[in-house]
């Protein structure tokens, strides 16, 4: 009797086992290998189930970090899915909400907040669980490497900086004989003619050197090489989007130092503003890209300026006029209700080839046009870039935009509180040198009540616009969010 007890036993035994791998035979979870170098917890959810059975599964996801060093990081289960048969990838909205159980206390911070874990080599496994029975279904573990660095730090040319174009000349070799004339005997035998010359020549623009600072920390053994891009900005475009739009007027990859010099035999920096950007690699992975900048190398064609723009303001409200009416106020009868001025500038280039480091097609064209419109006395711009270089690779280069000029109204309501400023000191027969800090802010405040009290109500609304424009445009609202890069629509700022 015990013999048989015991052999039902070992069969219902067997009969369960082989229930067991028959269901987890049937699903097979793949784990998909994270960005080189890179690691976010986000990451351990990107997998795809294969249910080969008839059977729907109610599952939820288990995912175990390890670090090779220091063992244990942080284990995490998801919210609960239905697992049908056949192949399934898994999406955000399948695991939500992701609960973590435990971490290790040295990373806690780290994987909660930032989301991502530190430089180190990590095993990752994924569990498919059957929330029914807590039977695993599936598994699949990966290894990854993890390496984060600082941002790539640019140093020279600055941001902003302008590069003369300007050559070597008498005058300024005979400023040096004249220096050298003026020094003491001492003096002389220290004093370095071709110190002075090399200084001439780098702030000329002969020798423009590009030097930036390495990310860091960078561990023995890994070779880190670097990418320096430049391409030229056209119109109203960002340093960023010409970065990401435009077919770069000059690069050079694996430089194996943080200072290059720019070379004779490429294409020269010359008539326009320029974007630059440099890109760091570890062992050919790109791991740290640094800020855009921007520099400017010779004489560009003026848009139309805000001083013109200003001009036809005065023009339509009667700057000019008597008093009332040159505070914008009232009926503007025989003004103008369209007023416009525009540059336009038509270039292009044909060469047998492109040059040297360049990924410019040997013939391209540009049509930039820089329309400044007066609209019942209100100042908008409507830039337009048209190009032959667009690529379905790279962002759209051409651009239209029609937008507030809310600058040129302020400037003009600027002028207004300083006339009445001036004003007020004449009627109180008082000099503004003479007045305290506290009477300046006083007589600033009474100015702008006054120049407000009778300002138009049109120009009282646009003048509370930081931004107002539709096409692409440029939005810049804070340094941590959207900045520089180019947006399609409607763009208010206030």
């Amino acid at each position: 009797m015990k013999t048989l007890k015991t052999l039902a036993i070992i069969i219902g035994l067997l009969g369960i086992m082989t229930n067991l791998y028959s269901q987890s035979g049937k699903v097979v979870i793949v784990l998909k290998q994270p960005p080189p170098l890179r690691f976010n917890m986000e990451d351990m959810w990107k997998i795809t189930l294969h249910n080969s059975s008839q059977q729907t599964y109610r599952v939820q996801l288990r995912g175990v970090a390890t670090e090779q060093k220091e063992g244990f990081i942080a284990d995490a289960v998801t919210g609960t899915f239905t697992l049908p048969p056949g192949v399934k990838v898994v999406t955000a909205a399948d695991v939500k909400p992701i609960k973590v159980n435990q971490t290790n206390p040295k990373y806690e911070d780290v994987v909660k907040n930032v989301g991502t874990v530190p430089s180190g080599s990590y095993d990752i496994c994924v569990y498919a669980i059957d929330a029914e029975t807590g039977i695993e279904l599936a598994s699949d573990c990966i290894f990854t490497e993890v390496l984060n660095l600082s941002q790539v730090e640019l140093l020279s040319p600055e941001n902003r900086s302008s590069i003369k174009g300007e050559k070597w000349d008498e005058d300024w070799d005979m400023d040096l004989s004249k220096k050298y004339k003026s020094l003491s005997d001492s003096s002389k035998q220290d004093w370095d003619y071709d110190d002075d010359y090399r200084i001439r020549n780098s702030s000329s623009g002969s020798i423009l050197l590009f030097s930036w600072l390495p990310p860091t920390p960078i561990s023995a053994g890994q070779r880190v090489t670097y990418r320096l891009k430049i391409a030229q900005i056209y119109g109203m475009q960002s340093p960023f989007d010409a970065i990401q739009s435009n077919p770069l007027y000059y690069s050079i990859s694996n430089l194996m130092t943080t200072i290059y010099q720019y070379p004779i035999a490429a294409r020269p920096l010359s008539g326009g503003s320029y974007a630059w950007q440099v890109e760091a690699f570890v062992n050919g992975v790109l791991i740290s890209s640094s800020e855009v900048w921007q520099i400017s190398a010779g004489k560009e064609t003026s848009p139309v300026t805000n001083l013109e723009k200003l001009k036809f303001m005065k023009k339509y409200w009667a700057l000019g006029d008597g008093y009332d009416n040159s505070m914008g106020s009232g009926t503007q009868t025989g003004k103008k209700p369209l007023m416009f001025a525009f540059n336009s500038k038509l270039y292009g280039e044909t060469a047998n080839r492109s040059g040297t480091g360049s990924d410019k097609e040997p013939q391209f064209g540009y049509w930039e046009i820089d329309p400044s419109i007066s609209l019942y006395g209100l100042p908008f711009s409507a830039p337009l870039l048209f190009s032959s270089e667009n690529s379905g690779s790279r962002q759209n280069i051409n651009t239209l935009n029609l937008s507030l000029d809310a600058q040129v109204i302020k400037d003009f309501v600027m002028e207004k509180v300083e006339r009445e400023k001036d004003k007020l000191l004449e009627k109180g027969n008082k000099e503004f040198s003479s007045l305290t800090d506290k009477q300046k802010d006083k007589l600033e405040a009474n100015a702008k009540s006054k120049v407000t009290s009778k300002l138009h109500p049109m120009l009282k609304i646009m003048s509370s616009f930081r931004s107002l424009g539709i096409g692409t445009s440029y939005p810049d609202y804070t340094p941590l969010t959207v900045r520089g890069v180019p947006l399609t629509g409607v763009n208010v700022e206030l």
